[in-house]
Formats: structure tokens, sequence, C-alpha cells
């Protein structure tokens, strides 16, 4: 069997599919447009070419490397690629705007999240109230319309474990901390806000 993988490197991920790919023995082939000596070890050694191009979305380029794959190892029978650029949403009035949905199958907006909270008025008075308040200060330093890899943004770390720390679901279960504080009596939820991203300064 033979497979093409386009951006093998990319999430880093990936690399385990073409390695166990390779042990089940099948031909495990790359394209992509990163120089072959940046890639890992491991999976340099699953690979069994490696195609570079300069342009991943050259059309040309692409079908030329596929032709090549093709030309020496026969018929390509899958061909794999983790994340698909998308066209960028440029701006947040267009994101919201634009009636082609970038994740149509999963929401009905190209919005990635909104914090819903009463009106001015009923919230304040709702602070008001309480004998004990907590306030918390949060900075969205940019729109997220659309996912990162569509506006051309990749994580680069150091580590995957300095990545993995940043992740959502190393954190703490806030809504287990809010309810000890809600049955101590010392404070009361009030809004729910859903965290959309974590951004490390």
């Amino acid at each position: 069997m033979n497979i093409v993988f386009l951006s093998p490197h990319f999430p880093p991920s990936v690399a385990m599919f073409c390695i166990r790919l390779r042990e089940a023995g099948a031909t495990v082939l790359g394209l992509a447009d990163a120089p072959y000596e940046s890639l890992r070890p491991e999976l340099r050694a699953a690979l069994s070419e490696y195609y570079r191009v300069d342009d991943m979305h050259d059309r040309d380029a692409l079908i030329r490397a596929l032709g090549y794959f093709t030309h020496r190892y026969g018929k390509i029978d899958r061909i794999d690629l983790e994340v698909e650029p998308l066209p960028p949403v440029v701006d947040y009035d267009t994101a919201i705007e634009n009636p082609e949905l970038v994740h149509g199958a999963f929401r009905d907006s190209n919005l990635a999240g909104e914090f819903l909270v009463p009106p001015d008025d009923e919230l304040r008075a709702i602070f008001e109230s309480e004998a004990h308040v907590v306030t918390e200060t949060f900075v969205q330093n940019r729109y997220l319309p659309v996912p990162m890899e569509a506006r051309g943004i990749v994580v680069r770390a150091a580590s995957m474990s300095g990545v993995a720390e940043e992740a959502g679901f190393a954190y703490k279960d806030l809504s287990a901390v809010v309810e000890v504080l809600a049955r101590a009596d010392i404070s009361r939820p009030v809004v729910s806000l859903t965290p959309i991203g974590n951004i490390k300064g």
C-alpha cells in the first residue's frame, strides 16, 4: 500500500501514524515544504521517500510530486492530510456577516465564542447584593473567528511538554472549584464562561 502524507511533520502526532504504517508494511511517502533535515529522526526513518516543494499551495508542484511518486512506486492508495488549509476570514465583521461557514458541520456561526452575561444594571445589582465578590480581568488580544491554521498561525515550542501544559485539559476543573465555594457559602455562581484558548505571555 502506498500512502502519501502531506506535511507529515504537522501536527507532531502524525509522525506516529507514519511510523506504525511503515511497521505494518506500507510504503509511506512524505510531501511538504519543510526541509528534510528538520523532520524528527524517527519520522525520516519511517518515510520511504520525502519530496520537498517550495509552497504547499502550489497546485502544479503538488501534482508533479504525486506524479513522481506514482512513477516510482506505482498507484497511490491514499493521500492523508491532517490539517487542510482554509481561506481566512480577515476581520471580525466579515466573519460574522459571511454566509460561508468555516466549520458549518459544527457551529452555525464563524464566531468561535461569545460571553453571555446579564444586562449591566442587573449584573451590577447581583454583585452589590453579594457579601464577597472575586474579580478577574480578562484580556482578549485577538478575535478567533476561524481556526489557527487557516490564518497561518503555527505553534512552535521548545518541547511538547511546554505545549501540553497550556492545553485546556491540563487545568483544574473550575466547575468543581466553583461548586465547593458555593457549598461553603463563600460565593454564588453568577456567570459561566467557556474558555476558547490559552495564551501564554
